[in-house]
């Protein structure tokens, strides 16, 4: 029924299953029966919404609460890198000039880490004045188009305007390419092929996927937290606690002791080895151009904004 009225299923957190039996022997049965529906056209005005099961204490299922929220994201919009930039003429261009004309002293791995967020800047600056707002390019494109066709039509064979013509359905041809590959990169699809465009496929599954990673409440244990900022304070302190607290663990000599090793000389020696930098190089290339960026936004396959040579050179400490 959900396929057939097209709904999609909200990010459920909390407890897996929805639904038990209540038995406490074999015959136990966990069930996920109790779900949020709501269709595409719901994360238009709710862009962040999910759901939290809470745990059962009198009837044998989770009760589901829904939360949403209208509002944007604040504070600093991290970089994304897009894949739509690759195909501009002046793309290489830009990077090889920012990261030539960067200065930076301090060890190599610093200066590579400044220069990367210099880079960042640079593409923000060099994406806004050549592509500007993808979508509003593709309204315009369109918008030039139908009034040089509503001309053809009024004004009936005119040479010039065909070839106005010609230019602007290229124009729209290449700005709906951009606006494919910009929601491609939000959806982080991999699994379909080129050939029909499927943007509006791509616009509904990145709504879908901005909705399930948006944090709108959390459950501390005690309370359900719904204030912005101290669902952010209980995730920080959380993970202070679990990677700040000290723990010295007892009887490891003796357990290698009892372990008979299982790896020869020869293995570890191998395992042990630094890779070469030709190995390095194959594995840095070889990784998909359509896999997801890192925490700093650039891609993991670097071939997608710098150049085989840049890399060499930067490699070789020529360009560091």
């Amino acid at each position: 029924m959900s396929d057939t009225c097209n709904f999609t299923h909200l990010n459920t957190s909390g407890a897996a299953f929805t639904w038990s039996n209540g038995w406490r022997s074999r015959g136990r049965t966990e069930r996920r029966l109790d779900r949020s529906l709501c269709d595409i056209s719901w994360f238009d005005s709710w862009p962040h919404s999910n759901c939290i099961a809470l745990p059962k204490v009198v009837s044998d299922h989770n009760p589901l609460i829904f939360s949403g929220s209208r509002v944007l994201r604040n504070g600093h919009r991290p970089f994304r890198f897009q894949s739509m930039w690759v195909q501009h003429p002046s793309f290489r261009e830009t990077i090889t000039h920012c990261w030539r004309n960067t200065v930076v002293y301090g060890c190599p791995m610093f200066i590579i880490l400044q220069k990367l967020k210099a880079l960042k800047t640079c593409l923000r600056q060099w994406n806004f004045s050549v592509f500007g707002d993808v979508h509003n390019r593709v309204a315009n494109a369109r918008h030039n188009l139908s009034m040089i066709q509503q001309r053809i039509s009024t004004e009936g064979i005119n040479n010039d305007l065909f070839e106005e013509e010609i230019v602007a359905k290229t124009t729209v041809m290449e700005s709906l390419q951009m606006q494919e590959a910009f929601w491609k990169d939000r959806a982080r699809v991999k699994w379909l092929t080129k050939g029909d465009r499927n943007s509006s496929f791509f616009h509904a599954y990145a709504r879908i996927k901005s909705s399930s990673s948006h944090i709108s409440c959390i459950f501390d244990g005690k309370n359900l937290l719904t204030d912005p900022l101290a669902i952010e304070s209980h995730i920080v302190n959380f993970y202070q606690t679990l990677f700040g607290s000290s723990f010295t663990p007892s009887g490891i000599d003796e357990v290698c002791e009892v372990i008979q090793p299982m790896v020869t000389d020869s293995e570890n020696d191998l395992l042990s080895a630094l890779p070469t930098n030709e190995e390095i190089k194959e594995a840095v290339f070889s990784l998909s151009a359509s896999s997801a960026p890192g925490p700093d936004g650039f891609p993991e396959n670097v071939s997608m904004c710098l150049t085989k040579k840049l890399v060499v050179a930067i490699w070789e400490s020529k360009l560091i």
